[in-house]
């Protein structure tokens, strides 16, 4: 893990940061300055390029801009009012965006990601924290997720023994697990088809709470 940390702040530009085996942080474009060890980059309009070693911990806030973080980070923390969001692979992850889409391809530990509006997309993470107000959210394998979305599908992967809590005013919930297991459910549709295609017991558990829409549970093999 790095020891300095980078902080990037811009009004409207994109920023692009870029985890690779070098020892240092380095600055491609933007302005830099060197505080208490750690390396701050602002800028107004012009794009931010910066290259971190890898396992560095970034905290990027954008007013207007897309955000694109590639190679293997620390901890990532990334706040932008307005554009996308991509982060490659982290530790952790905290993800928000006020307009666009948030996508995160691996994360070790908890992706926080909130999105007023768009979607959310994580490829794989040991615990995911999600909520979106207009948008739909794909995880494809996690051990632990919490997920809310007001108006959006929402579909779920369990990597082993499912810890799943999924709601949505409005929206089909769609959660596969592992072949065998057996999780306890509370599955709950005002308006909707409710479909559990794995048996019942007690490995873990799924609770899937949607006003309108349907639940399907299924068995991958």
């Amino acid at each position: 893990m790095s020891t300095q940390r980078l902080f990037v702040t811009a009004r409207s530009a994109r920023v692009v940061v870029r985890a690779e085996p070098v020892t240092a942080i380095s600055v491609q474009s933007g302005k830099a300055e060197s505080v208490g060890g750690d390396v701050e980059v602002s800028s107004a309009s012009q794009a931010v390029d910066v290259t971190v070693p890898e396992g560095t911990d970034v905290v990027i806030g954008v007013a207007s801009g897309h955000v694109n973080c590639f190679g293997a980070l620390g901890a990532v923390s990334v706040t932008s009012q307005s554009g996308n969001i991509s982060v490659q692979s982290a530790r952790e992850i905290d993800a928000r965006s006020a307009s666009g889409s948030i996508e995160v391809g691996v994360c070790d530990e908890l992706c926080r990601i909130n999105a007023k509006s768009g979607r959310i997309d994580v490829g794989t993470a040991h615990t995911v924290e999600a909520t979106t107000m207009s948008g739909r959210i794909d995880i494809g394998g996690a051990e632990h997720s919490n997920t809310s979305a007001v108006s959006g599908r929402i579909t779920i992967g369990s990597t082993g023994v499912p810890d799943i809590v999924a709601r949505t005013s409005s929206g089909t919930v769609s959660i596969s697990v592992p072949a065998g297991v057996t999780p306890t459910t509370r599955l709950d549709s005002k308006s909707g088809s409710v479909r559990c295609d794995c048996g019942v017991g007690d490995d873990g558990s799924i609770v899937v709470v949607t006003k309108s829409g349907a639940i399907k549970i299924e068995s991958r093999s």
